[in-house]
């Protein structure tokens, strides 16, 4: 196996909501991955958030999601947004050539999924 084969898949999150506290276990217990970054509209909460979530010491701590998206680091970007928002955060997250996780519903109505997966395969 090669370096990239063994190397940790990097997640970046954006917010800090009830649910990630339990994805975030679940990521930090995977051998092939690695909570890599947070992002929350507040510097101040992410950086709590990421304290109080076992975050490893390399994780990086951002006031905002788009510094998040703009990591050329994250492999992948977990949305746990509120889901009126999935769509305009998973275009761009598209847009910088991340991988996608997005907490369900993935969108408000099926227009708006249909809408995503054509975007995203595009």
């Amino acid at each position: 196996m090669d370096n990239e084969e063994t190397k940790p898949i990097r997640f970046g999150i954006l917010g800090c909501a009830e649910i990630t506290r339990k994805v975030s276990r679940a990521i930090n217990l995977s051998p092939k991955a690695t909570l890599y970054a947070i992002g929350s509209r507040s510097l101040k909460k992410a950086t709590k958030f990421a304290a109080s979530n076992n975050f490893p010491s390399h994780a990086k701590v951002y006031g905002s999601y788009n510094a998040v998206l703009d990591d050329p680091d994250v492999d992948v970007v977990y949305i746990p947004l509120p889901t009126s928002l999935h769509l305009h955060w998973a275009v761009l997250a598209a847009q910088k050539k991340k991988h996608l996780l997005l907490h369900k519903p993935v969108a408000l109505n099926v227009v708006i999924r249909q809408f995503n997966i054509s975007y995203m395969q595009s």
